[in-house]
């Protein structure tokens, strides 16, 4: 088996799932919302009237591949530098997930102040997975 799927860090996949989840938490809460709390609410009603154990577990699992996904490129591209996860990081958000998750918003009729909320954290997200995933893989 080729090197790139193997020579990802185990400690660096489990780390970024676990700030993965944790930075949801803290952004979708009223504490970091503030004012635009009340206008996402009944949106997020509905979404939360559904959240248990098992959603946290597929978030989990979610994050475990995109950290080992992450992992695996920045492999394939020699990337061994906190610079270059956050690039590439950056890179795969841009190209990938912002015109993914704006497809709601065209098909869907999903709020455009969801659709950012939404888009800043997967930035976020992505961001710190390929800061930690990066120094995990450069060692």
């Amino acid at each position: 088996m080729h090197a790139m799927f193997y020579k990802v860090s185990p400690i660096g996949i489990a780390l970024s799932a676990i700030a993965y989840i944790a930075l949801g938490i803290l952004i979708y809460s009223q504490w970091v919302l503030g004012k635009f709390w009340p206008e996402l609410v009944i949106h997020m009603q509905k979404q939360a009237d559904s959240i248990s154990i098992q959603v946290y577990l597929g978030t989990f699992f979610s994050a475990v591949l995109i950290a080992y996904g992450m992992g695996c490129l920045f492999n394939l591209v020699h990337a061994n530098t906190l610079t270059s996860g956050v690039l590439i990081a950056f890179i795969v958000w841009l190209g990938f997930i912002l015109p993914t998750t704006f497809s709601p918003v065209i098909f869907g009729k999903k709020p455009l102040g969801m659709f950012w909320l939404d888009a800043v954290y997967y930035l976020i997200t992505y961001l710190l997975i390929g800061l930690i995933t990066a120094k995990f893989n450069s060692r």
